[in-house]
């Protein structure tokens, strides 16, 4: 937020002071409103020799900045100081004023103090977030050991050897205590650095505390306050008499005994508007009933604020548009709510457009045309039984054909036999069998030769390897854990 000026020059005393004050703060007004982000002021110049004002200078603020100034009035005279001169008044007494050399000393050890605990303050930020990141690869440390407990697990209740799992194992151990002890030397920096910042806090405190004990001769020179009394004597000369002129509250005390003339009439006002006004048989009353013989017309459609009750009264739009909103048009768009019975048959000559659900409890038949269902497919939940019917998702995968599956990722929900064509070294994975146990089926592998294995919870019962070009493989799902295969 800052301040601009701009000036207004008065050639003659034809206007009173008061007048120029409320063009300036009307100009103020607009130049604020286009550009809210300033305050403005105007210095007003009475450029003239003779006559009320001759001479004077003056400048006009907001009614903003009269509060935040503690002023009278908006009219600001010359001498008044400002917020600057105020400030340079205040530097010009510290300057002049000596500082305790022991105050001076603590003063400069709190703002060592406080140097320091921005520092460890600043060190606290970054130390967190490794500790995060050290005990989220903890966390991944242990899910891969538990995951190896289990692979042991299985390889011993089938009699296969563990050698290469347990040595596994072994290295994510010695991984996992490693990590332990980075996260124990991390969190301990940190704990100590939350245990010296409130000490320094305490320490900066009590250093203030003894500061502001000490009681020194702080004393002003005399060349500095024979300048204040200069500047206060020149001051006073520029200001107002009180005993030929009004405090502001006097002011007040006045105007507020006299009427508002922008909210009442003088007496020859009120007789000029009586005289111009028509008898009261005359003309159309607000209130009470009254008869009107002729036509009126209405440039404008008379307003009605309730709804008509009897037969012969008038009709509102709202009236009118309720009632016909709740009838059914013989033509033009119209949206119906609520359940509409057709005891008849209903014959519909356009196409019908359905945006909601529909439930058809008889047979339906559909005689010409064709059926679309533009987003989404229909639903059946129940199989078919015979061969006309429709058939769904689930019935046609259960009696499906190979599901083609790009590169090694089979999804058990998407079929029951799989087929695939490996163009490079390929793991083979498996999912979703815990929602599909007792399923069994066949993968058809062409370019068997780039299976590079096969993942849980896929398990051979005799290890394989050596595949060849087309390779066929016969799977149970056991368990979610377990899907048995074998090498056909």
């Amino acid at each position: 937020m800052g301040t601009r000026k701009f000036e207004k020059l008065i050639l003659s005393s034809a206007k009173s002071k008061d007048d120029i004050v409320a063009e300036a703060l009307a100009q103020i007004s607009k130049y604020e409103a286009k550009d809210p982000a300033n305050d403005y002021v105007c210095s007003v110049i009475h450029a003239y020799d003779d006559g009320d004002n001759a001479g004077d200078q003056y400048i006009v603020i907001n009614e903003k900045l009269r509060v935040e100034y503690g002023l009278k009035g908006n009219a600001v005279a010359s001498s008044h100081y400002s917020r600057a001169d105020i400030k340079a008044m205040i530097d010009a007494v510290d300057a002049k004023i000596p500082l305790d050399p022991a105050k001076e000393a603590l003063l400069k050890e709190v703002e060592a103090i406080e140097a320091d605990i921005r520092a460890k303050e600043a060190q606290l930020p970054p130390k967190e977030k490794e500790l995060r990141n050290l005990k989220q690869q903890k966390a991944t440390i242990e899910q891969e050991i538990a995951d190896l407990n289990s692979l042991i697990a299985e390889a011993r209740a089938e009699g296969r050897s563990t050698t290469v799992l347990e040595a596994s194992k072994a290295q994510r151990e010695a991984d996992l205590a490693a990590k332990n002890r980075e996260i124990s030397t991390l969190e301990g920096e940190i704990n100590e650095i939350k245990r010296q910042i409130p000490l320094l806090q305490e320490q900066a405190k009590n250093k203030q505390t003894q500061q502001e004990s000490i009681k020194s001769p702080e004393l002003a020179t005399k060349v500095y306050v024979d300048e204040l009394k200069a500047s206060l004597d020149s001051d006073i000369a520029t200001k107002a008499n009180q005993d030929t002129t009004y405090t502001k509250t006097e002011v007040d005390n006045i105007a507020n005994t006299k009427a508002n003339q922008d909210t009442t009439y003088t007496k020859t006002e009120v007789d000029d508007i009586a005289n111009t006004k028509a008898n009261a048989n005359a003309v159309v009353n607000l209130t009470g009933n009254q008869t009107i013989n002729d036509i009126k017309t209405f440039s404008i459609p008379p307003v009605s604020a309730t709804n008509p009750t009897q037969i012969n009264q008038v009709a509102n739009k709202a009236y009118v548009d309720s009632v016909g909103n709740a009838k059914v048009a013989l033509t033009g768009d119209q949206t119906i709510a609520g359940n509409k019975t057709f005891s008849e048959t209903t014959t519909l000559n356009g196409a019908m457009v359905s945006k909601g659900a529909n439930t058809f409890s008889g047979n339906n038949t559909f005689n010409t045309g064709q059926v679309t269902f533009n987003n989404k497919a229909p639903i059946c939940a129940v199989a078919p039984a015979a061969d006309t019917n429709l058939v769904n998702r689930a019935y046609s995968k259960k009696r499906g054909g190979y599901v083609a599956v790009t590169g090694g990722a089979i999804n058990l929900n998407n079929g029951i036999n799989f087929s695939l064509n490996l163009t490079s070294k390929v793991n083979i994975t498996v999912s979703n069998a815990a929602s599909n146990i007792g399923q069994t089926g066949e993968i058809f592998v062409a370019r068997g030769a780039n299976i590079s294995s096969f993942k849980a919870p896929f398990n051979f019962r005799i290890a394989q390897s050596g595949f060849g070009d087309n390779e066929v493989f016969s799977y149970t799902v056991v368990s979610s854990s377990l899907v048995r295969i074998v090498r056909s």
